[in-house]
Parts: C-alpha cells; sequence; structure tokens
C-alpha cells in the first residue's frame, strides 16, 4: 500500500506539468490558425492557391486539443454549454435541411462546410480556458484585424497587391452638390473579408478591443498607444461605406456605454459621442434610410425569404437553395438561416446569439464572487462585441463563416472560465431554457414578418 501511494506521488508532479505543455502548444498552435483564418495566404498568392494550409493547421490542433474538444462534448460538459450545443444543432440543421429534400450530394459539401466551424468554435473553447489566455487571444484577434485593415488599405491606395481588389460600384447615394449618383471604390481586404461589409464588420470587433485594450491601467501611459490602430480602424471603416458596418458599431459602442456607464452616464456621453459620429462619418454610410436605393432592395429579398420559407418551414428549403434561386443571398443572417434551415435551425441561429449575449449580460449579477478583476473588466467589452455583430448580421449573411462562430466562440469560454470561479453562474441547458429559446423563434419570425410587410415598397 505504502510503495503505490510513493508511486502515485511521484508520478503527479510530472503529469501535470505534460498536459500544461501540451495545452499550451495547442493554444499557440491555435493562435497561428486564427492568424491563417484572418490572413489567408492561399488567397494572397496565387501559387498557394492548392495549399492545404488551413486544413493542415486544424489538424495540427487536434492532434494536441483533441481532448479539450472531446471533454466539451460529454454530456456532463454539455448540460452547461448550451451554446455549444446550439452550434451542434446548428450543423446538425444544415446537413438534414438538404437530406430532408433527398439532395444527398449537397448535403455532404455542406456537411464538410459546417466541420470546419464547428472543430474552430471547439477549439478555441477548449484551448481559451482561463482569463490569461483571453486577453492574449484577445490582443492577438486585435493584431490579426488590423493586419487584414493594413493589407486592405494599403492594396486600395496602390501600394501592394495581396489579391485585395476594391469593389467598385455605381452607389445609390446622391451627391447633394450634383444630384448625380456617385460611384464609389469601396474598401476590401484578403480572403474572407474580401467583401466591403464583412470587412466593415469585423472592424468593429477591432474597435471595441481598441477601447477594451486602452481600459487596461496596467501599461500606463502605454495604453494610449492603441488609439493609433483606432484611427486606423475608423478610416478603414469610412472606407468600406457600409451602413450595416456604421449601424454595428453604433450598436456596440451604445452597448458599452450602457454596461460600462450606467443609464445617466451613458445617456449623457452618447449625446457627445453619437452627434460626432455621424459627422466624421457623414456621407453614404451614415445614409440609413431603407425607403429607397440599397435598403429597399434588401427588405424585398427578405420578403422573398419569407415566401420561400412557405414551401419548407421546419426544415427549411436547403443550405445554399435562395442564393441558387435568387442569385443573391438574403443579406440577413437570421432570415437566411430561417429561410434556409427553417424555423428549427433558424430558432437555434438567433438562439445561439441571444445566449451569447444574454449570458454575458446576467454574468453582472455575479460579479461579487468574481475575484478576477481582468474577467470583470471584459464583460462589457465582451457584451458589446456581441450586440454589434448581432445587429452587423440584420443587414449581411454570415451565417456559414467560421468567423461567426469564433465569435460565439468567445462567448462560451468567457462564460465557461466564469463558472470554474462561480459555479452557479453557468448557463444550464434544461427546459425553461429551451422553453425561453422557442419563444424566441416564434417572437423573431414574427416580428422579422411584421417588419418586412410593413417596410417593403
Amino acid at each position: 500500500m505504502t510503495s503505490e501511494r510513493a508511486l502515485i506521488d511521484f508520478c503527479r508532479p510530472v503529469s501535470r506539468p505534460v498536459a500544461v505543455r501540451r495545452n499550451s502548444i495547442g493554444f499557440a498552435v491555435f493562435v497561428l490558425l486564427t492568424a491563417i483564418l484572418f490572413i489567408r495566404p492561399t488567397d494572397m498568392f496565387d501559387s498557394m492557391q492548392d495549399w492545404p494550409i488551413y486544413r493542415t493547421g486544424i489538424l495540427a490542433c487536434l492532434l494536441v486539443l483533441g481532448y479539450a474538444v472531446y471533454a466539451q462534448l460529454r454530456p456532463s460538459a454539455l448540460k452547461f454549454q448550451p451554446i455549444t450545443i446550439c452550434v451542434l444543432g446548428l450543423a446538425a440543421s444544415a446537413i438534414l435541411s438538404n437530406a430532408a429534400h433527398g439532395d444527398f450530394y449537397t448535403a455532404r459539401f455542406t456537411a464538410l462546410d459546417c466541420l470546419s466551424w464547428v472543430l474552430f468554435y471547439l477549439l478555441l473553447v477548449g484551448c481559451v480556458d482561463s482569463t490569461p489566455r483571453m486577453r492574449v487571444y484577445l490582443v492577438w484577434l486585435l493584431i490579426f484585424i488590423l493586419l487584414v485593415c493594413g493589407l486592405g488599405l494599403l492594396q486600395y491606395h496602390g501600394y501592394i497587391d495581396v489579391n485585395a481588389k476594391p469593389n467598385t460600384e455605381l452607389e445609390d447615394y446622391i451627391d447633394p452638390e450634383s444630384g448625380n449618383n456617385i460611384v464609389m471604390t469601396r474598401l476590401c481586404s484578403v480572403g474572407i473579408f474580401d467583401n466591403p461589409n464583412d470587412l466593415a464588420r469585423i472592424i468593429v470587433v477591432g474597435v471595441i478591443l481598441c477601447l477594451w485594450a486602452m481600459g487596461d491601467r496596467r501599461l500606463s501611459a502605454a495604453r494610449y498607444l492603441w488609439l493609433i490602430p483606432l484611427g486606423i480602424f475608423g478610416y478603414a471603416l469610412s472606407q468600406t461605406y457600409s451602413r450595416g458596418g456604421f449601424l454595428a458599431m453604433l450598436a456596440a459602442i451604445l452597448t458599452l456605454l450602457a454596461v460600462r456607464f450606467g443609464r445617466t452616464k451613458s445617456i449623457l456621453l452618447a449625446a457627445i459621442i453619437l452627434p460626432a459620429l455621424f459627422i466624421a462619418f457623414a456621407g453614404r454610410i451614415t445614409d440609413v434610410d431603407v425607403s429607397e436605393g440599397t435598403g429597399q432592395e434588401r427588405i424585398r429579398l427578405w420578403r422573398d425569404a419569407f415566401d420561400s420559407m412557405k414551401s419548407a418551414p421546419v426544415f427549411g428549403i436547403g443550405v445554399g437553395e435562395f442564393s441558387d434561386q435568387e442569385g443573391l443571398w438574403v443579406h440577413n443572417s437570421f432570415l437566411q438561416c430561417y429561410t434556409e434551415m427553417g424555423i428549427i435551425g433558424g430558432t437555434i441561429f438567433s438562439g445561439a446569439f441571444y445566449l451569447a449575449a444574454w449570458g454575458p449580460y446576467r454574468l453582472k449579477k455575479y460579479f461579487p464572487r468574481i475575484t478576477d478583476p481582468e474577467l470583470r473588466r471584459l464583460q462589457p467589452y465582451l457584451l458589446a462585441i456581441m450586440v454589434g455583430s448581432i445587429v452587423g448580421m440584420f443587414s449581411s449573411t454570415r451565417s456559414y463563416r467560421v468567423d461567426t462562430y469564433m465569435l460565439l466562440g468567445l462567448a462560451a469560454a468567457y462564460l465557461s472560465i466564469a463558472g470554474k470561479i462561480v459555479p452557479a453562474s453557468r448557463l444550464k441547458f434544461d427546459k425553461p431554457l429551451l422553453v425561453r429559446l422557442g419563444v424566441l423563434g416564434i417572437v423573431c419570425v414574427a416580428a422579422f414578418n411584421i417588419y418586412v410587410r410593413v417596410a417593403a415598397r
């Protein structure tokens, strides 16, 4: 008995450092995978188009973080990770949407796409498992967003060529002086951010992360150096001419003010900041009238999406079918899901982002028991990112993109870290939550339908 106890004591200090080293290596590899996702060298250089860099990165992460992924899929863990259940449920709904119509060929490709973002989500939640790692990952994320903007701007002004072709089109914004439509060259960037609207929405995440980094008093005066990338983000956002991106930024900033400073101070600050933003970004980007132009065109698309949904309300018409039929995306991530994956898939998608926003918001009542000040400080900024992303998705389709599930992963990781400190704060997937998500799905469909019928011309 004594010899067995000695053997256990001898092995214990050896096994723990090995696990820690393995997880540290996994975290480093995952940061590199995130860099590949954002910078996309295969899209920048034609000679690298056939290189499976991203898939190789995923496999490398699985080799060192496989257990962390598996641990999240155990029933005991899933019970307290409703966002993860939504992500897995959404993947199943996406595959079923094609299979339900007998389109098993498309269902196979849908499954591969789903596997890409499901694995990225699980890897993020599995390796960002502490406040220091969350902080480091967010700093790297901020750097990657800055690189994406920098590459886009350098090509936009003709200094380099990284296949980040600007989007030039005849805009519906009319010059108040000449009365003519203006041809605008809209900023794009590399890889998955080759669309001005997609770039604008990740810029909003960068803006909030800059404000978060500037609030770190441990950096003393050096923290104000983040004003430089903040200015770059502001200029880049203005060159995208994305009205959806501008509205997302307004929603994110208003959320940050309300949660960070309370009702009275936030109203006073908003009265100063909002007019300043409208003046600074004056032009097409602040023209949010939807009675005509592209705004009205998108509302008509939403109306067509509802009409398509009537033919398959439960499982949807199938992932990718609306764009095949109409030649355009729905330009609303939530309606895209309701149309192509039915009431089930649409409710799961809406529920995932509801939990990603509501979870951090409700955590505030547990702050007296959360001893980690950095975890408390991050809460309003993370909530602002989630609300801004939700508003941004009202006017663009980002339902099947890896970066969308990266944001869900950040929320799930944050809640998981907080749950380790205060177990009572954990969200629990139970019948009351299921009923709440069901009601949310019905309310979303009804609200969108009423708005479309009223606003469509």
